[in-house]
């Protein structure tokens, strides 16, 4: 009972501060997944103040240029949306009018009807705006982090060998948590690059506006497991409807569902699971799990937030490395003390 009251009482604890703690956490792992920049550059005779600026570089370049297609891709569906709305309003109308000859209930439409109100369009980007302003703030703890974190990273060798000298389990088990994050992040961005470039043709074939947003979102979505295809998939399938036709809408879809959700929806989620440890099914609920705690900031941190827990809790410590046969990808556990 007490060990459940202060599991409890440390999830409370990080829902409460989840505003630092997830953004704070996603600075670490991006510093983590760019550290072999400085490792080898540094084992090259490079001196460590110039390889620490190369790998600074390089992160800050990637973090910038991922920032300016966000703003890229929020300001251009922003501008265009109104020119969508005659389209939706001219199909939902068709809709009503098909239902109402077929002797269809119609009120549940009805209602559903008024979300196209203006008032209610202005009352839904007054609230995406402050969405948007929540996202620069964790934005801005991140990249702080992020600084941060590197101006320290080149020291991180000679103190990693300190701690090993009386707790070598910890550390060991905090270098197979790097190593994780660094194959999860580069498993990520290579999946998210092939699916963007895979629906970027299919757009392009099937004359889809906004190619290159979508584009864009396929890439972001890469990063939620299991669930990041079906957000991927409905804006372009709903565009297609709205400025193609049915037809052209379900072709797509299908499309998406062939490629997008057998690639994100099994492979990636397999591969990702893969490279921090845990199976598909641990994957899936540990998405679940962290985007309860943590926002939608959890959903994109809940593989690297679990392969933490994983590495502290239960790699670090022969007699709870045994709960690995079940979530783990493999039945196979090693360094294990029996039960006696």
């Amino acid at each position: 009972m007490v060990a459940m009251a202060g599991v409890a009482g440390t999830v409370w604890t990080f829902q409460q501060l989840s505003w630092f703690l997830a953004p704070t956490f996603l600075g670490f792992n991006l510093v983590i997944a760019a550290y072999p920049i400085y490792s080898k550059l540094s084992h090259r005779g490079l001196p460590k103040w110039i390889a620490g600026l190369l790998m600074a570089a390089s992160l800050i370049a990637s973090v910038v240029v991922f920032g300016l297609a966000f703003s890229w891709a929020v300001s251009t569906t922003v501008s265009t949306v109104p020119d969508y709305v005659p389209r939706f309003t001219e199909l939902y109308n068709q809709l009503l009018h098909s239902f109402r000859e077929r002797g269809i209930d119609v009120d549940p439409l009805q209602s559903a009807g008024q979300y196209m109100d203006p008032s209610h369009l202005v009352t839904v980007g007054t609230s995406l705006l402050g969405s948007v302003s929540g996202i620069l703030s964790a934005a801005t703890v991140a990249f702080v982090t992020m600084i941060m974190v590197m101006a320290d990273s080149m020291g991180w060798s000679e103190r990693m060998k300190v701690a090993t000298g009386t707790h070598p389990r910890i550390t060991h088990a905090l270098v197979g948590f790097s190593e994780g994050v660094r194959r999860y992040w580069l498993a990520c961005t290579l999946f998210g690059l092939i699916m963007a470039v895979i629906n970027g043709i299919t757009l392009k074939i099937f004359n889809v506006p906004l190619m290159g947003v979508w584009m864009f979102l396929t890439f972001i979505t890469t990063f939620v497991p299991s669930v990041g295809f079906f957000f991927a998939m409905v804006p372009p399938v709903i565009t297609a409807l709205l400025m193609n036709g049915w037809q052209n809408a379900l072709v797509v879809m299908i499309i998406y569902f062939v490629t997008t959700w057998v690639v994100q929806g099994y492979f990636q989620p397999k591969v990702t699971g893969n490279a921090v440890g845990v199976n598909i099914t641990v994957s899936f609920l540990s998405l679940l799990f962290w985007a309860w705690v943590f926002g939608p900031m959890g959903a994109i941190i809940a593989l690297p937030a679990t392969q933490l827990v994983k590495s502290l809790v239960i790699d670090a410590d022969p007699k709870a490395r045994w709960v690995n046969s079940f979530i783990s990808t493999e039945a196979k556990v090693t360094g294990a003390d029996p039960q006696t």
